[in-house]
């Protein structure tokens, strides 16, 4: 029994193919499958392992869902447990540490192998990259490994079938270098907001202007970019008031609010050490003049004064003195 969860269908997909391949090695050689939507009646997938089947002395189910599977997905997961060599696999969206605290998920956990399938950071890619590359028996550089991660970061599948074509244009030649890269490989990145929230909050000034040129050639709307932004501004100025009344930062953050910002810590306390609370402040102000230019109601282009927004959280801009917004919009 196994339990895959995640949203990134490449990796999803390559996993239930690993799964298909072991099944057949140990001679599954039937396969029933359920495109389940919420509200999946498991009592479908009792019914069919119940049948005898003329073909195969064992089965693979595969069941996908949209949902979570439940109370009754892990009962039907035990009761499969229990009965015959069919094995089972469910697939579902990414489950968080809530739902894996959930009494179904601990019975789940308890009869299957479940894999939490995790999208791949774009600080790792270059090394998933230069994997994928030595599996076909061709060798990446580092540089270009790093140029094609930073052409498909976050479309992974782009990314394997740059990986899939160049292996097929090395020619047996057996390395793959910047050259290769620049001269074959498409721009298939793909960002969203909060890779823009991201890059500003680490200081990674050159980061925020690849990722806001290419959120404006995909023809983003500009009031929930500015939005996400200023959602983690106005977090960032919390965390600094707390931190300006005497509490450890660390306190802060583990506090029901801040938890979120948690896998962002290293970026909140550059921010909070180097701006504090005036600097973050004025980012609030200048939130609000981005949002006035979004409406006309400035001479500043909207672009422009969002990428100089964002490039003053990352630390690439002097903060100039406090912005007056006469008529702050909201934001």
């Amino acid at each position: 029994m196994t339990l895959l969860h995640g949203d990134e269908p490449l990796q999803l997909g390559e996993c239930l193919d690993a799964l298909r391949e072991a099944a057949r090695a140990q001679g599954v050689n039937e396969r029933i499958s359920f495109d389940a939507s919420t509200g999946f009646d498991w009592s479908d997938l009792g019914a069919s392992a119940d049948n005898f089947s003329l073909f195969a002395e064992r089965r693979l189910f595969e069941v996908r869902l949209s949902g979570r599977p439940g109370a009754d997905g892990a009962n039907a997961a035990e009761r499969m447990a229990q009965g015959a060599d069919d094995l089972l696999v469910i697939v579902c969206p990414r489950l968080d540490g809530q739902a894996m605290r959930t009494a179904w998920f601990k019975k789940l956990d308890a009869v299957a192998m479940c894999v939490g399938i995790h999208a791949v950071q774009a600080n790792a890619l270059p090394r998933w990259l230069s994997e994928r590359f030595a599996r076909t028996g061709i060798r990446a550089s580092r540089e270009a490994c790093e140029l094609l991660a930073e052409r498909t970061e976050g479309n992974l599948l782009a990314a394997a079938q740059e990986v899939d074509k160049l292996v097929l244009l090395s020619e047996g030649a057996g390395v793959v270098d910047v050259d290769t890269i620049t001269s074959a490989a498409a721009d298939s990145a793909r960002f969203n907001a909060f890779d823009l929230v991201d890059a500003a909050v680490d200081g990674d000034a050159p980061r925020v202007v690849r990722v806001l040129g290419a959120l404006r050639a995909e023809g983003m709307e500009l009031p929930p970019l500015l939005g996400s932004v200023t959602w983690m501004i106005r977090n960032l100025l919390s965390v600094s008031q707390e931190v300006g009344r005497g509490k450890p930062l660390d306190a802060v953050l583990n506090q029901g609010p801040y938890r979120q910002l948690g896998r962002r810590s290293a970026g909140v306390r550059r921010v909070v050490s180097h701006l504090g609370i005036d600097g973050v402040a004025n980012l609030l102000a200048a939130a609000h003049q981005v949002d006035r230019s979004i409406k006309g109601q400035s001479v500043d282009e909207p672009w422009s004064a969002l990428e100089r927004m964002c490039l003053d959280l990352a630390g690439a801009n002097a903060l100039a003195e406090p912005i007056r917004a006469s008529r702050p919009g909201t934001v």
